[in-house]
């Protein structure tokens, strides 16, 4: 038997245009604070604050998508992308604003405002407020900020429309259910591997998913454990697997995450075996707080599949 995969519908509903609208903003106000914080010019301090404004947008346009329900993973990846240009857009205006005029970031909001606006609205303004931005800074002498502080402007919108294109793509692919018109509800269950052909052997696996879920364990490993996720919807279940190897350096730990299942359908039968397996192994758990636990888990699965 082939597998079946969860496959997105490509629906974008109208809702998407008020948050579009509303991720600007939001990108906007972000790309304020990441330029005010870049104003001083320290290269190492924009090396961390490009990552967390990456993240920022990311978040913003998984956000839209969630809220807007578009399940069209191509189009999200060009609003994503969008988002992230004109965040990056945005942040440049601010940045030759703060660095070009002095005193800007302690005007209030109008005058503030209107010097924004005459910025862009002239012709040649932001190149002169550049060159403005470049003379005040003087980092252009040091040859090695110069050089680190180019290759930082040429990945930075590289890096800000990659984040936000792939967060965006990514949410827009996770499994929807059409007939309750909401995102499927989720579970997470890191369990211990309990035999190496779920990594050898995954296609004979995923042609059996009652095989598949047999060979998880609720108990955890210390090095090597899957990271489960259920997916329930109005008819069925699907389940994603991510393999997790913990590696330890002295006091530091590090975990390496390889997804080996995304999205499989778990029929009726499967999902029923695994309630009976997972049962007969609670009984064996002294541990009142993981019972617990597993118990809430499998009447979620059994309410799932009724």
């Amino acid at each position: 038997m082939r597998p079946t995969y969860y496959k997105p519908s490509g629906r974008t509903p109208l809702l998407i245009v008020p948050a579009f609208l509303g991720s600007l903003v939001l990108a906007i106000m972000g790309a304020f604070a990441y330029a005010w914080v870049n104003a001083p010019m320290h290269w190492s301090l924009s090396i961390i604050t490009v990552w967390m404004f990456a993240g920022w947008l990311a978040c913003v346009a998984k956000i839209a998508c969630r809220l807007a329900k578009v399940r069209n993973p191509e189009l999200m990846k060009e609003i994503g992308r969008a988002i992230g240009l004109i965040g990056w857009s945005a942040q440049w205006i601010f940045w030759i604003v703060l660095v070009s005029r002095p005193g800007v970031s302690d005007m209030p909001a109008g005058p503030m405002l209107v010097t924004l606006a005459n910025l862009v609205s002239e012709s040649g303004t932001i190149v002169e407020g550049f060159m403005e931005a470049l003379d005040a800074g003087e980092w252009y002498e040091d040859p090695d900020a110069a050089l680190l502080r180019s290759i930082g402007w040429i990945l930075e919108p590289v890096i800000l429309a990659m984040g936000a294109s792939g967060a965006g793509r990514k949410q827009a692919g996770k499994p929807f259910c059409e007939a309750s018109n909401r995102w499927a509800r989720t579970a997470r269950l890191r369990c211990r591997l309990a035999a190496e052909q779920v990594m050898r052997a995954p296609a004979r696996l995923l042609a059996d998913p009652e095989k598949l879920l047999a060979a998880m364990s609720s108990k955890l490993g210390r090095y090597r454990y899957a990271s489960v996720t259920l997916y329930r919807m109005h008819k069925g279940l699907f389940v994603s697997i991510d393999l997790v190897d913990t590696m330890e350096d002295g006091r530091r730990h590090f975990r390496l995450k390889r997804n080996r299942v995304k999205y499989l359908s778990i029929s009726r039968k499967a999902a029923h075996g695994f309630l009976q397996l997972e049962r007969q192994r609670i009984g064996k758990d002294a541990s009142k707080c993981k019972q617990h636990v597993s118990e809430r888990l499998l009447t979620w699965i059994e309410d799932a599949i009724e």
